[in-house]
């Protein structure tokens, strides 16, 4: 067994996540043609279902494991948790801080609920887009994860999911939109290394990170090879 595999064993015998079904793909996604008589994309499933059974398990394919590389802006981080926002997080919660090492499972589901799947509204969009709204935030920062949506639909680009960006997302194919935005996020993956080449070492598994979620979302993989390819 590996370990990640021993990583994902302990976040389910805790029960942070449901049980992954792992053989079954997102449901395919009927574009919207009048959204006037047509329910909108963003109540396509329930969105607690696809944080716990998708989301959240898709995350910690990508984030499972104590890193502290040097290059890495972030710096120590434990199951994607840098120890700056942990710090920030135990804080809130009036309790002494420590290192990110010792993160409880419970810790790791209640910063990115309330810090990542709720403040870029995943929770009001279908679940392909929400997915891949998760994933950014959780990988680049809320504010840019909303900025990718708002270029992807042609809204106002301030990083803030307002009126205009809820009522053009609604009109949009969900598939198109998804697929625009996961290649918006390429760019700016390989723009970040002409401006930075110390982060070239990243822009191969970051560019994997987001082939691999256009892969789920698109039926061509499912949690299960994911995690195995991974």
């Amino acid at each position: 067994m590996s370990f990640l595999d021993n990583i994902l064993n302990w976040f389910n015998q805790k029960q942070v996540v449901s049980p992954i079904v792992a053989q079954t793909p997102l449901s395919p996604v009927t574009p919207i043609i009048n959204p006037a008589v047509t329910p909108p994309a963003h109540v396509e499933n329930p969105p607690v279902d696809v944080f716990n059974t998708i989301a959240l398990p898709l995350i910690l394919i990508f984030e499972g494991g104590l890193t502290n590389d040097k290059n890495d802006k972030g710096g120590r981080t434990d199951f994607g948790i840098t120890q700056t926002e942990y710090d920030l997080y135990r804080s809130s919660k009036k309790l002494p801080t420590q290192t990110v090492s010792n993160i409880s499972s419970a810790e790791v589901k209640d910063i990115y609920l309330n810090n990542y799947w709720l403040p870029s509204k995943c929770d009001q969009m279908g679940s392909k887009l929400s997915v891949v709204m998760f994933d950014t935030s959780v990988n680049m920062g809320q504010g840019r994860s909303v900025k990718f949506l708002q270029e992807a639909i042609g809204a106002k680009v301030d990083g803030v999911i307002g009126q205009e960006t809820v009522a053009k997302m609604k009109t949009m194919d969900v598939n198109a939109l998804a697929n625009t935005y996961i290649s918006t996020r390429k760019t700016f993956y390989q723009d970040i290394v002409k401006k930075d080449p110390t982060q070239q070492e990243f822009l191969g598994g970051w560019l994997r990170r987001v082939q691999f979620v256009s892969d789920y979302i698109s039926g061509i993989k499912t949690l299960d090879q994911i995690r195995k390819s991974w």
